[in-house]
Order: C-alpha cells, then structure tokens, then sequence
C-alpha cells in the first residue's frame, strides 16, 4: 500500500484505532485514554515518578549532608566550648587552692597568738598565782605581766586587722566582740588595783573589787565557751573533719 493510500484512511478506521475525527475535540480522560493505548501513559507516568523520586532523594541527601555537617560543626564548638570550661576550672582551683594555702597560713598564726593572749590573761586574772614574797618584787612581777598582755593583745588585734579580709563577717564579727570583752574584762580587773597604788580611797571600792571578781570569773568560765566558737569556724574552712 502507498503512503497516499494510508492517508487516505476511512473515517471508519480512523475510528477503530481510538483517533478522534477532524472536527472532534478531545478532552484530556481522553488523551491519557489514547496514551494508554499506546503504551504512553505508563512510560509518561513513569518519568514522572522518576523524576519526584530523584528529587527526593537529592533533598534526602542534601538534609543527610547538612545534618551530618551540622553535627560535626556542634560537636566541635562543644568541645571547644569544654576545654574552655575545664581551663576555667582548673584556673579557679588553682586560685580557691592558694586562697586556701594562705588561709591556712593565717589561721596558723591567728590562732596561735589568740592562744598565747588567753594564757597571759588567764594566768594574770587567775585566783591562785604564785607572787613574790617582796612587795616590790610582786608589783614588778605584775607590771611584767601587763606587759605581756599588752603585747599579746595588740600582736594579736594587729594581725587579724591585716588579715581579715580571709575571713567571712561572721568570723570577723566574733573575734571583734572577744577583742572588746577581753578589754573590758582587763579593765574591770586591774582598776581596783589601780586605785590602791595611786593612793585613791573611793566609797566605790568594795564594788569594784566585786566587779573585779566577777571580771576574772568570767574570763576563766565565759572566754572559753567563745574560744569554741571560733575554733570551729577555723575548722570549717581548713575542712577539718568532725
């Protein structure tokens, strides 16, 4: 058959084959229809599914990719950001470690000369004491013993004004109340005697003398009770175990 021939088809064949007429218009049921029939639509829809599925799996990849890079990106800025806290740690141990060497250091002496005032004062004010027979050589045993407390007193309050900046306010607190209390037990102790050597009779006397006692009393039962106190906020900050 010739080309002309097969273009010269009957209406009639055309029909047969699923093609629409000349002056038929096709809807698109219709065009998959045809591609159907052709074997079209399933190559179509194929191509179609192709090409959604390479891109999904282009976006999947991407996401893959980025996540992966993400995370390595945070897992080094978190190490970063570890070593950087453990320097800061080790800074600040380093420091907390020297503040508490020099602590320590001070507690030492601090305690050391708070025990050394107490004695002095203790044996001073104390009711059974070994003088001297001589009356000259008691008052100047005395006066030595003043003497003594004196400087025990202000090499104790010296150091703790220099060095109470190691020290919380509570601490410093109690110490500045036993400092005043020794002080004005001292005073109350020693002022009868103080009257009897510069000559001075006062109608007072006998209170004074009372007050006098009562002053050595308390040194001896009231100042260790504070000394406690003291001693155990010293072993709270040397860690000192109960």
């Amino acid at each position: 058959m010739s080309t002309a021939g097969l273009l010269s088809l009957h209406p009639l064949a055309i029909a047969d084959v699923g093609l629409p007429l000349k002056n038929e218009i096709m809807t698109w049921n219709e065009i998959f229809d045809l591609l159907k029939n052709f074997g079209f639509f399933g190559f179509f829809m194929w191509g179609i599914q192709k090409i959604i599925n390479n891109s999904a799996d282009m976006k999947m990849e991407k996401f893959r990719n980025d996540f992966e890079h993400n995370t390595i990106k945070f897992q080094n800025d978190l190490n970063i950001e570890r070593d950087k806290l453990k320097l800061k740690i080790e800074k600040l141990k380093y420091k907390n470690s020297k503040l508490h060497d020099k602590q320590a250091d001070v507690i030492e002496n601090l305690y050391g000369k708070l025990v050394s005032l107490d004695k002095v004062i203790r044996e001073f004010t104390a009711t059974l004491k070994i003088l001297p027979k001589n009356e000259r050589e008691r008052e100047i045993a005395k006066k030595k013993k003043l003497d003594n407390i004196n400087i025990s007193f202000s090499d104790f309050s010296n150091y703790f004004a220099v060095n109470k900046i190691f020290f919380n306010q509570r601490i410093c607190d109690t110490i500045e109340e036993l400092l005043k209390i020794y002080h004005k037990k001292m005073n109350e102790y020693i002022f009868p005697a103080i009257l009897k050597r510069e000559g001075i009779e006062r109608k007072e006397m006998k209170e004074e003398l009372e007050k006098s006692r009562e002053a050595a009393k308390y040194i001896k039962d009231e100042i260790p009770k504070r000394l406690v106190i003291i001693e155990e906020e010293f072993r709270k900050i040397l860690n000192v175990a109960e």
